[in-house]
């Protein structure tokens, strides 16, 4: 991403005045910010726009030197959350996870569910 888009999306976010989180693999290894220029401009613009990342612990484990390149950034340090890195041997990239205990669930009524009748009719059709 550009850096005046990443910058225009975040300067949109926080007019929102609301909290956000943004996950991915953003392919830029964080544990380089202060050695290579492109992790300081990233973390510096993150940091600027008040998101935060809440992985800082490597996620790439296979890789000489480790890095962290998937990582969730929040901009609100308030919020009840847990976060972390799953163990596992699928991938050379570990799994990261963040669980909010106040999210907001909207309103049930506007929720719309769909489901499937499983009759021997309905599969015959």
């Amino acid at each position: 991403m550009l850096w005046q888009e990443l910058k225009t999306y975040l300067h949109k976010i926080d007019k929102e005045d609301k909290t956000f989180i943004l996950m991915g693999d953003f392919n830029i290894d964080i544990l380089k910010y202060g050695s290579n220029d492109y992790a300081n401009r990233f973390l510096n613009q993150m940091y600027s726009s008040q998101f935060y990342p809440v992985i800082n612990r490597p996620t790439g484990i296979t890789t000489n030197p480790e890095t962290v390149i998937d990582n969730i950034f929040i901009n609100n340090i308030f919020v009840d959350c847990s976060s972390g890195i799953l163990i596992s041997d699928l991938s050379d990239q570990l799994p990261v996870f963040q669980i909010l205990s106040n999210l907001k669930i909207p309103n049930p009524k506007m929720i719309s569910y769909k489901k499937r009748k499983v009759t021997k009719e309905n599969i015959n059709k």
